[in-house]
């Protein structure tokens, strides 16, 4: 991993991977792990599987801290939040589903007419019991590297607490534009990062 080289520039690039995701986590209310499997693999050097579920342990503690800044800036409805918690639970007996927050945004946005920063509060309370599930498998079966969990966690936070603010006192159709630019601009990296 990252940190198990003990160079500075690989801390470094852990904290940078995990800053970042932590600015689109706390900003976009999830979003982060689409930013973050990339960034593990090709700046820290982790596998995918490893990548991935040592996203899912970074961005735990993100989802967590954002979603307690959208409760007490008003970003988060707890009564608009339990159908989609009631799905997050199917989401985990159905094969521990991690992932698909993205697409509760855009279903509860685009299709439920649920205001964009309300349904970016519901999505970060979404992933939490989900990913809580995922993370002792990925624990028992060695995935998680730990250090480069320990940077990229303690950056993230910054990075959450910054835009998960800043976030919620955005007017709902600015917010809900930058979200669409947001999932542009990852989805073009996504069609021409491919060999």
């Amino acid at each position: 991993g990252c940190f198990l080289t003990q160079k500075k520039g690989s801390r470094l690039r852990s904290a940078a991977a995990g800053g970042a995701a932590g600015l689109a986590n706390g900003f976009f209310g999830g979003g982060g792990g689409m930013l973050l499997v990339p960034l593990l693999t090709r700046w820290c050097g982790l596998e995918q599987r490893r990548a991935f579920a040592t996203s899912i342990a970074i961005i735990l503690p993100l989802c967590a801290l954002s979603s307690v800044i959208y409760w007490v800036r008003g970003g988060l409805d707890f009564g608009l939040a339990l159908p989609y918690l009631a799905g997050a639970v199917t989401g985990v007996l159905s094969g521990f589903g991690i992932g698909g927050g993205t697409l509760l945004l855009i279903y509860m946005t685009a299709f439920a007419g649920v205001p964009q920063n309300l349904a970016q509060g519901v999505n970060l309370l979404y992933f939490l019991p989900t990913a809580a599930t995922a993370l002792p498998a990925h624990i028992k079966n060695g995935y998680i590297d730990r250090q480069t969990v320990w940077p990229a966690v303690l950056a993230g936070l910054a990075g959450t607490a910054l835009a998960a603010w800043a976030a919620t006192g955005l007017d709902v159709e600015l917010l809900h534009r930058c979200f669409g630019g947001f999932l542009i601009v990852v989805g073009l990296r996504e069609l021409f990062s491919r060999s």
